[in-house]
């Protein structure tokens, strides 16, 4: 429907058409459409001026989330202060409360906003939040506060780690550094901020995420979150850039590529449609199907299915051969000195990549100690991607052995180095101070390589 149209609605029309257009936005995820939050919020603001009757908690609640998400803060806080005054008695409004907070914490009010997380964990506390976790938030908070001071709110955290540990919500061996520093710590938080359309907050917890744990920047999917997170509330260019991280560790990846696709041009598909008419529209509408001819079409794609799935198989070959050809081994001697004695270490290295191709680690079985271990890829190794028809990859594995000639240092004692960089001599009788010549040990290096051939 036009603008004109829209505003011939009733307001109770106009207020189903703004919660169908904010519905719209949040099922759309990384396509949705800004022209969905404008034109709910354009509605929204005509029913209520239309109708009092219509500002209840639950449609304010809707409209405020609307505005955060559009980024105007300011009308936001002030339409969160009329729920708490006008709705102090609603089931919900320890969910109000907290979103209050997330509002002023987004504007930089970080102590005003600790009042109102303080004041939904004693009510409430929140949907999907226990008061640990309210701790957690109120935490932060107040090291954000204090962000200039260069302190960090470490004995909250603490005691927020012995109470998980006491109600046994979390293992009891695991340490509080070990705890603190783990992506999952801080990606519930996240989550859960998120599932209040609270993405501010989600985008503060999912850096924590990132920044605290080592391995996360290894994380595609916590990139991801972090970047929706970010272009939910504002922070564009910040998302678009945690696509390209995370591209950068998975750049097959459909759906990080479909978001990056999405992001780097403005979508205006349904906002084009609207303005074409609706004659357009009901030609994009799919035409009625009797019962019979959808089953036979049914039918005909279940057979092509098949059809194309068994020449899929011929040309990949069946589960025993791409095993065989995916699996390499090579035998390798390790040498060692021991106590001045070389020791030699007969080895057999074996690489069994994923069905994609994927090589994240070395099987080793030491033939001498009967020992098999796994050595993980810091980076691991795949093929080119596949365009084109299945091909038989074959993987094959080599080594070589290379010898390094390394300087020994000065206080090396199997060199027979000194603290002295000069050493004294004796010439035609007289004492005499020379340099001394540096030492060199040799070390071998195995190097592996991997390669995928056509067969």
């Amino acid at each position: 429907a036009s603008t004109k149209e829209l505003s011939l609605l009733s307001p109770p029309a106009q207020l189903k058409w703004a919660e169908g257009h904010y519905e719209l936005w949040t099922r759309k995820g990384v396509a949705a459409e800004v022209y969905h939050l404008g034109r709910a919020r354009q509605l929204y603001e005509s029913a209520f001026r239309r109708s009092k009757d219509l500002c209840t908690a639950s449609t304010l609640y809707s409209y405020c989330r609307v505005l955060t998400l559009l980024g105007d803060m300011d009308a936001a806080s002030a339409v969160a202060l009329k729920i708490l005054n006008d709705f102090e008695h609603d089931g919900e409004y320890a969910n109000y409360l907290f979103f209050t907070g997330g509002i002023f914490k987004a504007l930089g009010l970080h102590e005003k906003a600790n009042t109102y997380f303080f004041e939904a964990s004693e009510v409430g506390p929140p949907k999907f939040f226990s008061k640990l976790e309210m701790m957690m938030i109120i935490s932060r908070t107040i090291e954000q506060e204090n962000s200039n001071e260069d302190t960090e709110e470490e004995g909250a955290y603490k005691m927020v780690h012995a109470h998980l540990q006491l109600e046994g919500l979390i293992d009891e061996n695991l340490d509080y550094e070990d705890w603190i520093c783990q992506s999952n710590t801080w990606l519930q938080l996240g989550d859960k901020c998120a599932m209040h359309s609270m993405f501010a907050l989600a985008t503060d917890f999912y850096g924590l995420g990132i920044m605290k744990d080592h391995d996360a920047f290894r994380k595609p999917m916590l990139w991801l979150r972090f970047a929706k997170a970010c272009k939910r509330c504002g922070r564009v260019s910040d998302g678009i850039l945690a696509i390209k991280q995370a591209l950068s560790y998975d750049p097959f990846n459909a759906q990080l590529l479909r978001t990056q696709a999405f992001w780097g041009s403005e979508l205006t598909t349904f906002k084009d449609l609207v303005a074409a008419g609706l004659s357009e529209i009901l030609q994009k509408v799919p035409l009625h199907i009797e019962r019979d001819d959808a089953v036979l079409s049914r039918t005909q794609a279940i057979l092509k299915g098949v059809l194309e799935r068994r020449g899929l198989n011929l040309g990949v070959g069946n589960r025993k051969d791409i095993t065989r050809r995916m699996t390499a081994r090579i035998g390798v001697l390790l040498e060692s000195v021991k106590d001045g004695v070389a020791v030699r270490h007969p080895v057999i290295l074996t690489v069994r990549p994923a069905w994609s191709g994927l090589i994240t680690n070395i099987r080793v079985f030491d033939v001498r100690n009967n020992y098999i271990g796994s050595i993980p890829l810091r980076t691991p190794f795949a093929p080119i991607k596949e365009t084109g028809k299945p091909k038989k990859l074959v993987l094959t594995l080599s080594c070589r052995k290379i010898v390094l000639r390394v300087k020994a240092s000065k206080n090396d004692d199997a060199c027979g180095f000194d603290s002295d960089e000069e050493e004294q001599v004796e010439v035609n009788g007289r004492l005499q101070y020379r340099k001394r010549e540096p030492v060199f040990i040799t070390e071998t290096v195995t190097e592996l390589k991997f390669k995928f051939t056509d067969e």
